[in-house]
């Protein structure tokens, strides 16, 4: 006997009932000599059949949809920098963590732009060391140095002037010595003012001039010294994440470009598998659902996944909505471009009457199972409701409890002597 139990569908098969479907109907005769008189009708044997104990469980009504594995991140790496191979560090296969080396190119040119660069750098920091504090404060220093000197001729001129117009006054001098005394007290304040204006100037306009024209210089160099860093750091070409070298066109000796990528890596941590949904069903699971798959090349499994992504509008071209699913691979048995079989579960029953399906028969348009009451098949009419592809839900002619035939019912009539194997 088969029982079906809580949520859980158990079913014990006798071997001997997996070679066994029909009884023997009679024996044969002895003889072939026998008359039609001496011959009697033999009786109909009973047929061998297994049967479960039906009772309530769950169930849920599934819909596989095929789709294809993919990684959860590829990424295609180019060489940023034109040039020779010159060693390649990794091959198709072959498992690489985040920044590490996949290959090198030839750098000896671009060492040499370094050093140009380097040596740019360092003579524009001189040439501003220069302006700060070198010939521009010299140069400010003897302006003051003469400003200060005419000051004090300015200052003595002053004084003689005084002292000559006090004479003049006295008649001690004459006209011409007067006018000779505001002569050159006129020239020295000319020369003071110049000076100090000269003074005034330079720090107020000749020095930041000279000063913003040696930094700018100084920020070109050091761009230019860091752009051919970057020019020489690329030439050693990394991988920008951790995964799996999927593709390589590298190879050591040729020349290589940003044409085309020298390497493919793939995380395949994670795998994607994208489905396209119809209309019914898009609404029957939403992001974050946890959902049954299956990946036959990747072995029994059993494998389930994440819904990830639901695209909010169908494809023009065949009205289906796009589906993402997460799947977790650490072992890594799945591979990218494997066929994947989702189960979706679009309505759920937690208490209903489940038959396998292979006990469901079709007799004209009517589903029909035999239920085994003693030692005779009971035909009974049924309705059949969810199906997860395995089991089936039926109402109308069952009830919790009754014994449903599941195997030998194919040679079953209403009423007809069975036999149940254990």
């Amino acid at each position: 006997m088969i029982k079906i139990f809580g949520k859980h569908i158990k079913v014990a098969l006798s071997a001997a009932v997996l070679g066994l479907s029909v009884l023997t109907v009679g024996a044969l005769a002895t003889g072939c000599s026998a008359t039609p008189d001496a011959a009697e009708a033999p009786e109909a044997q009973a047929i061998a059949v297994s049967v479960i104990e039906v009772q309530k469980t769950g169930i849920e009504n599934l819909r596989t949809i095929v789709g294809k594995t993919q990684p959860v991140q590829e990424v295609s790496v180019f060489a940023k920098v034109p040039g020779t191979v010159t060693e390649v560090k990794t091959e198709v296969g072959q498992k690489v963590n985040e920044g590490e080396l996949l290959l090198r190119i030839d750098d000896k040119d671009i060492r040499l732009q370094v050093e140009q660069a380097r040596a740019g750098l360092a003579s524009a920091r001189a040439n501003l060391n220069r302006t700060n504090g070198g010939a521009a404060d010299l140069q400010l220093a003897q302006l003051r140095s003469s400003m200060a000197q005419a000051e004090l001729m300015y200052q003595d001129a002053g004084t003689a002037l005084e002292s000559s117009k006090v004479l003049f006054e006295a008649g001690a001098i004459s006209q011409f010595e007067l006018d000779s005394a505001q002569t050159r007290f006129k020239n020295a304040e000319t020369q003071y003012l110049t000076a100090k204006k000269a003074v005034e100037l330079t720090e107020s306009t000749i020095n930041k001039e000279n000063t913003a024209v040696a930094s700018a210089q100084v920020q070109q160099a050091q761009a230019s010294y860091e752009l051919a860093k970057s020019q020489l750091d690329n030439t050693s070409l990394k991988s920008p994440i951790a995964g799996i070298v999927s593709v390589r066109n590298a190879t050591q000796g040729e020349l290589i470009s940003g044409g085309v990528p020298a390497f493919t890596i793939v995380d395949l941590s994670t795998v994607v598998v994208e489905i396209s949904v119809m209309q019914e069903l898009v609404n029957k699971v939403a992001m974050g659902d946890t959902v049954a798959l299956e990946i036959a090349a990747a072995g029994p499994g059993p494998f389930t996944g994440t819904v990830t992504a639901v695209s909010p509008s169908a494809d023009p071209r065949t009205q289906a909505y796009l589906m993402k699913i997460e799947v977790s691979n650490t072992d890594g048995a799945i591979k990218g471009g494997m066929l994947a079989s989702v189960s979706l579960a679009t309505e759920s029953r937690e208490s209903a009457i489940v038959v396998p399906l292979d006990a469901v028969i079709d007799d004209n348009g009517k589903n029909i199972v035999f239920v085994a009451e003693g030692d005779v098949a009971s035909r009974r009419e049924v309705a059949t409701g969810l199906s997860d592809g395995v089991y089936v839900e039926i109402s109308g002619g069952v009830a919790e409890g009754d014994k449903v035939i599941i195997k030998g019912q194919s040679y079953l009539q209403d009423k007809a002597k069975i036999t149940v194997v254990e």
